[in-house]
């Protein structure tokens, strides 16, 4: 979702969506997720009391990386239009979802006040699936084109990891949706 303010806004939305997708389709190998489909596996049997730091390496790992992807092409889209990089504010939310025999793999990444949502298979529980960067004033959203989000001590509040048997909904909503 763009930042109302900037002035390309729209325009850094559009692109952190399409950067984001494009750095899955490129960087995520059949031999990654193997590793991956393995280690949840074995956390879904319990034959491996280290899967679910394994679990947390890979979920950093691999969205933080699609996460700097996109702040550092919309960088560099910004030095080569001669456009200031805060012009294209974007706030950033995505979500991996992989069925297995076992349940639902959801792994989650979150910059800006846009939550993720997963509502239960009976509709009775919803688990926020990230941090939202609000505040009671204006400028508290914070956005993918902010650099300090990556040095933060808060960083790695920005990912979710949820092993769910079944569920009903995953919502991904901008604050046009959910903010009355």
């Amino acid at each position: 979702d763009g930042g109302g303010s900037a002035s390309l806004s729209r325009q850094g939305s559009k692109m952190s969506c399409d950067l984001v997708v494009s750095y899955f389709e490129e960087n995520v190998t059949v031999d990654i997720l193997k590793e991956f489909d393995e280690t949840l596996l074995n956390h879904h049997n319990k034959t491996d009391e280290d899967s679910s730091k394994k679990i947390s390496h890979f979920v950093y790992d691999n969205l933080s990386k699609a996460a700097w992807f996109v702040h550092k092409e919309l960088e560099k889209f910004s030095i080569k239009s001669e456009k200031p990089l805060r012009d294209f504010h974007a706030t950033l939310i995505f979500a991996l979802v992989k069925k297995y025999d076992f349940g639902y793999a959801i792994l989650t990444f979150g910059v800006g006040d846009c939550p993720i949502g997963l509502l239960n298979k009976d509709l009775t529980e919803i688990k926020l699936m990230n941090w939202l960067d609000v505040g009671e004033f204006g400028g508290g959203t914070r956005f993918i084109t902010m650099p300090e989000i990556f040095q933060s001590d808060k960083f790695s509040t920005r990912f979710g990891f949820k092993l769910v048997d079944d569920f009903s909904y995953l919502m991904l909503m901008t604050d046009g949706i959910y903010d009355p």
